[in-house]
Parts: structure tokens; C-alpha cells; sequence
């Protein structure tokens, strides 16, 4: 395996993330990006450093990065809507589609680096390597339109279900539901947008597609189980700004 390329895609990943992050400070003080962005903007950065290994699983190739760090990103913005609102949760979703596509455009950049680094520390051929670089313009664009819809469908999603079924009246086990089942519909809506986009055509539809739901399904049962338990266990102000803000369910245009 050759490290050396993967430490160069990781260190000019690192100093453009920190470029990102003062970028977006500078929103912050116009007041469009809160300070808790900065953590979210990570997560994109570490879906790009995360997902270099691919891995044949049963026949089908996965991704290590293709599921966690990203839906932790969506998981980020459950808890911003539960604690601080939907106005706040506004903010959320310009900034970290900013950091995106910052980190995309910079990953174009250094893409001749990126698929050699990526050709020697992947577990899967370089030919399946190379004509996925090679369809970089399709993936990348895929992956803008996936998360936009993702971000703005989430939010009505997990709206509707926190109105629909109050914790008042259902319980505290309620918490997991309010984030698995708009979590799990969102992550189904965003495979079938990348996929079929990035994809179709290829003889990696299907089993693209295949993987990724299942993937994200596990993930999802899992970060919603971290959802609620830290929902209910650690110390915050759990007064829930959705009921302060919605007497109705919000159209998803509330959020643009």
C-alpha cells in the first residue's frame, strides 16, 4: 500500500477544511452560520477522508466513510431542529451545503493525487477505482442534488413526526421513532437520487444501490439509539423549540 499519497489528500484536505471553517466564520458574523457549524462542516470532510477504503462485503463494495460520518451529519441536524428550532436549524443547512461544496471543489482539484492514492490503499481492483474518478462529473453532481434534498426533506420529516407523535402523550421511547423513521426514509430518498444519478447505466447500479441501502440502514438503527439515549441521559435544556416555533406542520419551501 502507498500511505504517502493518502497523507498528501489528508493534509490539503485538512488545511481546505480550515479555509472552509474561516470562510464560514466569517458567515457567522452576518449571522447565517451559528458556531456549532463548525462541527458539522467536519463531518463532511471526514465523509471524504473516511470513505478512501473500499471494501468487497459478500459482493457487494462499500464504502467505510459512505454511512457514518454523513449521517452523523444528518443526525447533527435532528438535534439542532430538537433543541434550537427550525430557524436555527436554517442556518444549518446553508452552511454545511457551503462547506460541501467547498470540499468538492477541492477535491476536483486535487483528483489526479486522489485516484492514484486511492488506487493503492483501496481492498477493491483499480479498475473499479478509476472508472468511478472517471465519472467524477456525474458523481459529483449526484452527491450536491442527494444532500440538498436530504437536508430539506429531513427537516420536514423529522418536523411532521416530533408534531404527529408528542412525546407527551407516547413516552420517551417515542425519541428513537421521532429519529429512525425520518433518518431511515431520508437515507432510502438520498440512495435512490445519488445512485441513480451517479450510476445508472453501469453495471453498478444495482449492487451500488444494494449496498448503500443497506449500509445505511444498519447506521441508521444505530445513530437513532445514540439520539435518544443522549437525548434523555445528558444535561441540556430539553424544552423543545419545535413546539415554540410550529402550531402546523412547515411546507418544505419554510425552509429555504
Amino acid at each position: 500500500m502507498n500511505y504517502e499519497g493518502l497523507v498528501i489528500i489528508s493534509i490539503e484536505s485538512i488545511i481546505l477544511s480550515i479555509c472552509g471553517l474561516l470562510l464560514l466564520r466569517l458567515r457567522y458574523k452576518s449571522d447565517l452560520v451559528p458556531f456549532y457549524m463548525y462541527i458539522a462542516s467536519l463531518f463532511i470532510y471526514s465523509d471524504i477522508i473516511a470513505s478512501v477504503a473500499l471494501i468487497d462485503f459478500i459482493g457487494v463494495k462499500l464504502t467505510s466513510g459512505s454511512a457514518g460520518p454523513f449521517v452523523m451529519s444528518l443526525l447533527a441536524l435532528i438535534w439542532v431542529i430538537e433543541v434550537m428550532g427550525i430557524d436555527e436549524a436554517r442556518k444549518y443547512v446553508y452552511g454545511i451545503i457551503f462547506t460541501k461544496l467547498l470540499i468538492i471543489l477541492a477535491m476536483i482539484f486535487f483528483l489526479v493525487k486522489a485516484e492514484y492514492a486511492l488506487a493503492d490503499f483501496s481492498l477493491i481492483s483499480k479498475e473499479d477505482i478509476f472508472l468511478v474518478f472517471g465519472m467524477q462529473p456525474r458523481v459529483v453532481f449526484a452527491s450536491v442534488v442527494a444532500f440538498i434534498v436530504d437536508m430539506f426533506l429531513l427537516a420536514f420529516l423529522y418536523t411532521y413526526f416530533k408534531l404527529k407523535y408528542p412525546l407527551s402523550k407516547k413516552g420517551k421511547h417515542i425519541l428513537f421513532v421521532h429519529a429512525f423513521v425520518p433518518l431511515l426514509l431520508t437515507l432510502y430518498v438520498d440512495s435512490l437520487i445519488f445512485v441513480t444519478i451517479a450510476f445508472l447505466g453501469t453495471d453498478y447500479y444495482l449492487e451500488t444501490l444494494y449496498g448503500q441501502i443497506i449500509g445505511k440502514s444498519y447506521i441508521a438503527i444505530l445513530f437513532s439509539l445514540i439520539f435518544a439515549f443522549t437525548y434523555t441521559y445528558l444535561p441540556f435544556n430539553r424544552k423543545s423549540a419545535i413546539s415554540q416555533n410550529y402550531s402546523k406542520i412547515p411546507k418544505i419551501p419554510k425552509m429555504i
